[in-house]
């Protein structure tokens, strides 16, 4: 009835499943969002608490799941299984990350979410893993990410309601993601081009 995803080299929690499940059946749950433990040898790195728990709907977990104050992992969360297909996940593997656009595929299709401050989730940090060599930290997967990501958002609608929540992730990306970056690129001039006066000074 439900599914939830690991990649390879990680581990959950002994009470993850037990947690999910009771929680997503007592609140009867589309999704639940949890968080994660870094886990670095035999050291474990317990991610901040987020400020909020509790029940939201598709469209306030959108704003949160782009925004970059808060992190979600695809693979920290538990959802029905009915919600999956193959259009669900990423075809371009050439990303920084899949876990937002998948997230986005998900969202829309629920009414009720889940996020707590429990970790269900165990991601080790391996030397030799994509993330820690930093293969795709260069400006043209970014860009690719984000292409993706605003035709996700406007194939399903969604595209204005976020509009300046995906933006402030472009420029945070820029600022602390990118390397190298190339300043004659179009998509670095169209961010550098924003209006950030309401944007939060980070």
């Amino acid at each position: 009835d439900y599914v939830t995803f690991r990649d390879s080299d990680d581990t959950m929690p002994p009470d993850a499943s037990e947690y999910m499940v009771t929680t997503s059946l007592r609140e009867n749950l589309d999704a639940f969002y949890g968080t994660f433990n870094r886990v670095i040898g035999d050291k474990v790195f317990p991610m901040s608490p987020r400020d909020f728990e509790g029940v939201v709907n598709r469209d306030e977990m959108l704003i949160n799941s782009i925004d970059p104050n808060f992190m979600y992992l695809a693979a920290a969360c538990f959802s029905k299984r009915e919600f999956w297909d193959a259009d669900m996940f990423c075809i371009d593997r050439n990303l920084p990350s899949e876990d937002v656009i998948t997230n986005v595929k998900l969202v829309v299709k629920c009414n009720r979410i889940g996020v707590y401050n429990k970790a269900i989730y165990n991601y080790h940090l391996v030397e030799t893993s994509l993330t820690s060599t930093g293969k795709y930290f260069n400006q043209e997967c970014f860009k690719n990410f984000f292409n993706q990501l605003k035709s996700t958002l406007k194939e399903y609608g969604k595209d204005e309601l976020i509009k300046d929540y995906v933006r402030m992730k472009e420029i945070d990306s820029f600022g602390f993601m990118i390397e190298d970056i190339d300043t004659s690129d179009d998509w670095y001039k169209e961010v550098m081009a924003y209006d950030v006066s309401r944007y939060s000074l980070k």
